[in-house]
């Protein structure tokens, strides 16, 4: 690939690279424009717009979202996940509640796969044309009808991530089928209500260090879909802007 051809010039060349470029009419990395809470307020109000209010979140609730926020990749608040944890449990959580948050907000790995596989397209196209070029082999196939079938849920996330599942079953079959095992971990315990869950996937997809619309938008529907009320829905997002920023972690 020719520099130029693609979107930009990758930001972590040396700084020579960039300074030499700066001010030219090619395509120069540029950041985008950070999503802000209001915004992902607005999307939420807008899909709950005329519905009744409904019931708050319970001070379990609450601190479980917490411990989800606290733990999350993005945040890493060792000293915010011991106290949260502490809430959860003095509100009257299980272990397994704690566990199933655990591998919930891990998920947030997840999407560097989403992403990531979704940029590299036009990359492989122009490496080795035809990994998409060619249809799926039979294996594919039949993986494909295995996992994906004609469940509903995924096909709400390829509205949302379009392409993603079937670039990673070309580049990746054995991680496409990984993918659909450890997304299925966390919902094979019913410690927590499906409603819950879909909550703690919300904040963290809201929280300052992640703000991830693609699944901030899948999750919401799902949440609504499970019976979170507009109420428990906005509690979540003010929980979810309290999240820290990654301090780090010492060793």
């Amino acid at each position: 690939m020719t520099q130029g051809s693609g979107r930009g010039i990758c930001p972590y060349s040396t700084p020579q690279v960039r300074l030499t470029l700066d001010g030219m009419n090619e395509a120069i990395y540029r950041p985008r424009q950070p999503m802000t809470i209001a915004e992902l307020r607005d999307v939420a109000q807008a899909a709950t717009a005329g519905e009744p209010r409904g019931e708050g979140l319970s001070d379990l609730e609450r601190a479980l979202i917490g411990f989800g926020l606290a733990a999350a990749t993005t945040a890493l608040d060792i000293d915010g996940m011991r106290a949260c944890a502490d809430e959860a449990a003095a509100r009257g959580a299980t272990a397994d509640q704690l566990t199933c948050v655990l591998l919930l907000v891990t998920g947030l790995g997840m999407h560097t796969l989403h992403e990531g596989v979704r940029e590299l397209r036009p990359v492989v196209e122009e490496l080795e044309p035809s990994v998409y070029a060619s249809p799926l082999t039979p294996e594919q196939e039949a993986l494909k009808q295995e996992l994906e079938g004609d469940s509903s849920y995924w096909a709400r996330l390829e509205t949302q991530l379009p392409g993603f599942l079937d670039g990673l079953l070309r580049l990746a079959p054995t991680a496409y089928q990984r993918f659909f095992e450890f997304c299925a971990l966390a919902w094979e315990t019913d410690s927590l209500d499906a409603r819950t869950k879909e909550l703690v996937y919300l904040a963290v997809d809201a929280s300052p260090t992640h703000r991830y619309g693609p699944g901030f938008r899948l999750h919401l529907d799902n949440a609504r879909r499970m019976g979170a009320s507009p109420m428990q829905i906005d509690e979540t997002l003010d929980l979810a802007a309290q999240a820290p920023p990654h301090r780090g972690v010492s060793w």
